[in-house]
């Protein structure tokens, strides 16, 4: 094929597996319900009213290291490397990973999560926990603007858009902008969302969640 896609931003969604979702969900059922006794769900401060609710609002806290979680954090091994293998990433030097920061998100009904991106973070990533499919789609920029400027290219989107699905994963580069649309149901929806930093040397950070290929 003639046409080469050299700046086009891969962007992975793919659901868990059969044999891994219940178990998944079973993990994420006892979490959340300890999370909400202890009233962990907050809105932050610096966000507007209408924002969601987080585990974690100060992003210093992790999840995968607080709660035991061991069936998503192999099915999102398995997802992460399928997302690498895809787009022929060189895995000399990067063959260790940890998940530096993981909360989940309360989104009510009037509530959403504004345009933003996790900075620096290798990879970001979503795994959807309770949704009924309409409560809120995820949304990502394109984040090449200017191609759109041109008339050949101007039927490229702006926007794209994933609906949530329960165990559904979505991968994306960290500094990709995104958020996640009103919920305009009585559905609470719950999503987990994390950071990803690979290691390009062995021994030298802290693991909290370590894959090996």
């Amino acid at each position: 094929m003639p046409i080469e896609n050299w700046f086009a931003t891969p962007i992975y969604a793919a659901t868990a597996s059969t044999d891994s979702f219940s178990k998944i969900q079973e993990e994420f059922a006892v979490v959340v319900e300890d999370l909400k006794k202890n009233d962990k769900f907050q809105k932050n401060p610096n966000w507007e009213s209408s924002t969601h609710k987080i585990t974690d609002p100060t992003f210093k806290e992790n999840i995968l290291v607080d709660y035991s979680l061991p069936a998503f954090e192999e099915e999102l091994q398995r997802h992460l490397y399928q997302y690498m293998f895809e787009v022929n990433s060189v895995w000399d030097g990067i063959k260790d990973f940890e998940v530096i920061e993981s909360w989940l998100t309360q989104t009510s009904k009037g509530e959403y999560a504004h345009n933003h991106s996790h900075g620096s973070a290798d990879i970001a990533g979503a795994y959807y926990v309770k949704s009924n499919t309409k409560d809120g789609d995820l949304f990502l920029n394109n984040p090449n603007i200017p191609l759109t400027h041109s008339y050949a290219f101007s039927n490229l989107p702006v926007t794209v858009f994933h609906s949530p699905q329960e165990g559904k994963f979505v991968l994306f580069p960290g500094w990709m902008e995104h958020g996640v649309k009103t919920n305009n149901t009585d559905n609470e929806r719950i999503s987990f969302s994390f950071n990803i930093n690979f290691l390009k040397t062995t021994g030298s950070a802290k693991k909290l969640f370590k894959g090996n290929v």
